[in-house]
Parts: structure tokens; C-alpha cells; sequence
């Protein structure tokens, strides 16, 4: 009789965050939350199965090939427009001691405290989710309090803000990061500001800015050699999907990842 009242409550815990994870839907990224497999792209016009690959060969260069290049052992991670902090969780599974996510969508900052909740990568006073936006002067002075971080990571936001130079030079003077890795989309042309346009939840900020400006990929690496960094344009070894939009190609080189350390 114990045990039945043992299995019941199981039961009823599973169905709880079962019914809390699908309430914070679409989600990013494929992830376990206690025992449970989330789907990603559900409610959103992006499929699960095209969620699924982006995630998997993005991780062959953000995670499998930057971690060859940088020791993250008992490093200090932070991560910008962390979403629900997929990448950082997998720097903290290879060793990281703690983690600070900066994101602006309420949504995302949820789902993180949900995964995190659950996850045994990091004990609960390592990880830290702030509610913030990169581009204000108040998120920098918080993180300034916490500086200096080891390890920036930078996925997925140059190509979304006004001057990806200054927002890097922000970066590097307030975090004091030994290592920056950044993945981004890239032209081999002219850098042109476009209209972004706002709205775009589960792709893009909610309020993002009116002009954006792709960087060119030759001037971004000059730049981050500017600001004392070594830096490696890391190069796919995979085949990407048919579906697969051209501007997130990494074979054609229109989005990159790109590792830099201190000299």
C-alpha cells in the first residue's frame, strides 16, 4: 500500500512538470527535465526535427570544437542572450564551476529556472539568470559586480544589435573574459544596416532594435584581434540540412563560430 502511494505521487510530480514544460512552449533547444525528453519548436512554425539538427551541429563547433581549443575546467562562464542556457549547461557538463545567463524574454528566463531546477550539471548557488538587456547601461553594471568571467559566450546576438564593435568592446572592458566564443551570422560584403523587425519571440528578441547590422566576417576577426584576442574561425566538418535557411549556413560560410583567448 506504501509503494502505491509511492508510485501515485511519482506520478503526480511527472504530470506536474509535464504540464509546466508544455506551458512554456516553443521551446529552443532539446533538453531532459526530470526524465522528460522536451520537444523543441512546438507552437512555433519551426519544426521539432529541424530544432533537433540545428542544435546537433551547432554543438559539434560551439561546444565540441571551442572546447578544443579553451579549458573550461572551474571556469566562470557567462552567457548573453543565454535563451534558456543551453550552451553554458554544456560548458558546465565539461567541467565549468559556475554560470551567469543574461536574457530578456521572460519566457526563456522560465524555462531556464525550470532546466536548471532540474539539472545536476551545477549546484543552484553556481547558476544565476538575470533578467536583462544587453544593449542597457544596467545589466552592464551588474555584471560588472560579478567580473571578471573566464569564458563569454556570445551565440546567436552580434547580428541582431546596431555596432557589434562597441557591444564587444563592452564586453571585454566590463567582463575581463580570458576567452570569448561566438557564433554568428556573417556576409563577405559590405556591412549594411537593415530594419529588424520586433515581435519575432521565439527567433529573435521581443523588442529588438530598429537597425541591425550583419558584421563582415573579415573585419569582425580584425576586431576581436584588436581587443588582444587570438582567433580561430572554426571550420565545419558536417553536412548541413536541406532545410537548412542560407543565411545559417556554416558551410557557405554565411554564420560562423569563432573562438578567441588571451594572448
Amino acid at each position: 500500500m506504501i509503494v502505491g502511494h509511492l508510485v501515485m505521487a511519482e506520478h503526480e510530480e511527472t504530470q506536474k512538470l509535464l504540464e509546466a514544460i508544455k506551458s512554456l512552449d516553443p521551446w529552443f533547444y532539446p533538453v531532459v527535465i526530470g526524465g522528460i525528453l522536451v520537444a523543441p519548436g512546438l507552437g512555433s512554425t519551426v519544426s521539432t526535427m529541424r530544432q533537433s539538427q540545428r542544435t546537433l551541429y551547432r554543438e559539434h563547433l560551439i561546444v565540441e570544437e571551442a572546447l578544443h581549443r579553451i579549458d573550461v575546467t572551474g571556469a566562470r562562464v557567462l552567457d548573453l542572450a543565454c535563451n534558456m542556457g543551453y550552451w553554458s549547461y554544456r560548458y558546465a557538463v565539461h567541467g565549468a564551476a559556475s554560470v551567469m545567463g543574461v536574457e530578456g524574454r521572460k519566457q526563456f528566463i522560465d524555462q531556464a529556472r525550470l532546466f536548471w531546477a532540474h539539472c545536476d550539471a551545477l549546484p543552484a548557488k553556481r547558476v544565476k539568470i538575470i533578467n536583462g538587456n544587453v544593449l542597457d547601461n544596467t545589466t552592464w553594471l551588474m555584471l560588472g559586480q560579478s567580473a571578471p568571467f573566464d569564458v563569454c559566450l556570445c551565440c546567436g546576438l552580434l547580428y541582431h544589435l546596431p555596432d557589434y564593435r562597441d557591444f564587444l568592446d563592452l564586453v571585454v572592458e566590463v567582463t575581463k573574459a580570458k576567452a570569448l566564443v561566438i557564433d554568428t551570422r556573417v556576409t563577405a560584403g559590405r556591412e549594411k544596416p537593415r530594419k529588424e523587425p520586433s515581435g519575432i519571440h521565439f527567433n529573435s528578441l521581443d523588442d529588438a532594435p530598429k537597425i541591425a547590422v550583419t558584421p563582415n566576417c573579415g573585419r569582425l576577426v580584425t576586431h576581436l584581434r584588436s581587443l588582444g584576442y587570438e582567433v580561430e574561425v572554426l571550420r565545419p566538418r558536417f553536412f548541413m540540412p536541406e532545410s537548412t535557411k542560407a543565411v545559417d549556413n556554416y558551410v557557405n560560410g554565411n554564420r560562423v563560430t569563432i573562438v578567441c583567448w588571451k594572448k
